[in-house]
């Protein structure tokens, strides 16, 4: 650590001396020194903003300026200050199989183990875990993001289905002319290593973006180290001036340990690895008279879970889904437009259970020593399944005004739409929603109804096979789980300098699965638990000076079942950046998680979440200097430190499993 902090240092000094002194050429010349651009903007903390669509779907975006300003190297981190989202973890680097090993819930969605009730997408298309049907968090590189954006709500007439929210990465690509280089190196706390490396290039109407990145570390406890390796590339041809084609690659490589409770090494269980390959392609046109996309995407993944609960048990998971999206919009009349699309989606999945087996022993030393052999104890075979979901909408602006341009004048947007679900297995279901945008000057309000739809996943098969036999095939009865939205906010803008955000929500879910496996019970599956949540969250972001942002958010839940896990009461978060005497930049963030049931919802019958854990606030802060090479005057550079928990705060997201305590990050980025 002291050598790699030196390092640091030298690299500031040599690099700062071409700003402060004029260099002499062999002659003894003075060559005229070059000053750094003068920065005039930051980028706001935590949060891009939220986005209220035509149809009053709200969304918050995350950028890549967010995620480098809190120096997250995964999704985790990049999204646990955003307000409405909590997240779970054991690792410094690595998720161990989601859930309370590594989890992003939003507003008290995603919970649910196996299944979930939220969507996890790249480049606009499905990439989980589709045998189990929740997300694994480290399929989700956030190296390739231009942006994530969080989906808090149903939203029939948005990018996803089948789900009660979602996560969409957009991935990097050039758009000016030219070509961009980056590279990043960190060293710190617990022999935590990260690298990566970008490359983008823009000729004509061609365009490309390559990038690679890698993360290890030992961990801060025994046994909770983690890896994470992705590789990723995109590459777009316009083919006229309203046609273009654009194709996604991203490929992951990781693992992760778990710890287990302190003080019980017994418990532990083992570790955690999985791969991930995704692939999109995408023809997306846009005209005067509308504009949408056609995407067709493939992906496979693995979830392999070595030595469980400290035994020889291994269950090797593996997952492929593939489908299409359609989308497009018609604007045929001033102020209208019609919205039409259909999404076609294939789950696969394939699992091996193993388990030790002792077939004898022999005689070492004159002791009888098992001899212990893992043999495959179950196997569930390939199985797909496929969901189809066409949908329309139809929208109407009325007035001239315009949030973005025109703010003088009012305007009113009116919109209604419905979305089908077909399902190979499971009854149909439809979703409606319906909604009404009102603006004037800085001021808009957006209201809308929704109903958000989820079917069970290929778990259900999966358990009745291999887990838990005496379930049979009653699966086979179940339905889709349903939640009712209502929403109401409001949102004001004062010029660039402010913007305030509060937004009130309502989910009733019903039709939730639960299994009865016990004795004495009617043994299967039954759609007939509930859930209740009602919220309140609220957003300020404040630019006093152009090199000075503020941001300051809540959320606020109230739950039923009151054991819901990841729901605390409260968050708040808080965030600021600030560029100072031309070349120094400080962005730090703070944030507050009220006490919280844990882990993950067990789809059972009366099954009610016990473990709590306490509240806890943080704080942590990225320091940076910014500066230019005299030789190479397009190259600009960061020397940054970023301290994480710089209190020290003795927190937790499971019982038995403590957080990090303060840790360092030094490190050197260059672009060019």
């Amino acid at each position: 650590m002291k050598t790699c902090l030196a390092f640091v240092l030298a690299a500031v000094i040599l690099a700062a001396q071409p700003q402060s002194v004029r260099a002499q050429d062999a002659k003894g010349e003075q060559k005229q020194e070059v000053a750094l651009d003068e920065v005039k903007v930051v980028a706001p903390p935590i949060i891009e903003g939220n986005q209220v669509d035509r149809y009053a779907g709200q969304t918050t975006t995350v950028t890549k300026e967010q995620i480098s300003d809190m120096n997250a190297p995964d999704m985790t981190s990049a999204l646990r200050r955003t307000p409405g989202v909590n997240i779970s973890r054991y690792n410094v680097i690595g998720s161990y199989g989601g859930a309370e090993g590594g989890g992003v819930f939003v507003r008290g969605m995603g919970t649910s183990r196996p299944g979930s009730e939220l969507a996890t997408q790249i480049d606009g298309a499905p990439a989980y875990m589709g045998l189990w049907n929740h997300p694994l968090v480290d399929f989700l590189s956030v190296d390739p993001a231009y942006n994530i954006r969080v989906f808090k709500s149903a939203q029939p007439m948005s990018a996803f289905n089948n789900a009660f929210a979602a996560l969409d990465v957009t991935p990097k690509r050039m758009e000016k002319e030219g070509f961009f280089t980056k590279g990043t190196g960190q060293y710190g706390s617990f022999n935590t290593w990260m690298q990566t490396a970008e490359h983008g290039g823009k000729s004509g109407n061609f365009d490309y973006y390559v990038g690679q990145s890698f993360r290890s570390s030992d961990g801060h406890r025994p046994n909770s180290d983690g890896r994470l390796t992705a590789y990723y590339a995109l590459a777009g041809y316009k083919l006229s001036d309203n046609l273009e084609v654009t194709g996604t690659v991203l490929h992951t490589d990781n693992q992760a340990n778990d710890p287990g409770p302190e003080g019980q090494p017994s418990s532990r269980s083992g570790l955690y690895t999985t791969q991930f390959t995704h692939g999109v392609v995408t023809l997306a046109d846009n005209f005067d008279w509308g504009k949408g996309h056609l995407k067709l995407y493939a992906n496979s993944g693995t979830g392999y879970w070595y030595n469980q609960s400290g035994t020889a048990n291994d269950t090797l998971s593996d997952s492929v889904l593939y489908g299409g999206r359609f989308r497009q919009t018609l604007n045929l009349w001033k102020g209208g437009e019609i919205l039409a699309g259909a999404d076609l989606d294939f789950m696969s999945g394939h699992a091996i259970f193993t388990n030790d087996l002792t077939i004898g022993t022999v005689r070492l030393g004159g002791l009888a020593v098992p001899v212990i052999t893992n043999n495959p104890q179950a196997e569930f075979a390939w199985r797909t399944w496929r969901v189809f979901t066409p949908y329309l909408g139809v929208s109407q602006k009325f007035g001239e005004g315009d949030k973005e341009k025109n703010k003088d004048d009012w305007y009113v947007i009116p919109s209604g739409g419905v979305r089908l679900y077909t399902h190979s297995e499971f009854p149909s279901e439809w979703s409606p929603q319906a909604g009404v945008i009102l603006g004037w000057k800085g001021l808009e309000l957006h209201g809308n109804y929704s109903r958000g739809v989820s079917y069970p996943g290929l778990n259900v098969a999966v358990f009745s096979a291999n887990v838990i036999s005496t379930l049979g095939q009653r699966w086979r009865d179940l339905r889709a789980e349903v939640t009712d939205h209502f929403e109401a906010g409001a949102s004001y803008s004062y010029d660039d300098k402010a913007k305030l955000d509060v937004t009130f929500y309502s989910d009733h879910g019903s039709n939730k699965y639960v299994m009865y496996p016990a004795t004495g019970a009617p043994q299967g599956f039954a759609n007939i638990a509930k859930f209740d949540i009602q919220g309140v969250e609220s957003t300020l972001t404040v630019t006093p000076l152009k090199n000075l942002s503020l941001f300051a958010g809540m959320n606020y839940l109230n739950v039923d079942p009151k054991s819901l896990p990841y729901s605390p009461k409260w968050t708040l978060s808080f965030g600021g950046n600030y560029l100072f005497l031309d070349h120094f930049k400080l962005s730090a963030d703070a944030q507050y998680v009220d006490q919280q049931y844990v882990l993950s919802q067990a789809r059972r019958i009366n099954a009610y979440n016990t473990s709590k854990v306490d509240a806890f606030w943080l704080l942590n802060a990225k320091f940076s200097y910014l500066f230019s090479f005299e030789a190479w005057k397009k190259t600009d550079a960061e020397v940054f430190v970023a301290v994480n928990n710089i209190t020290n705060t003795f927190y937790k997201y499971r019982p038995g499993y403590p957080m990090p305590p303060t840790s360092v990050m030094t490190g050197l980025s260059v672009s060019f």
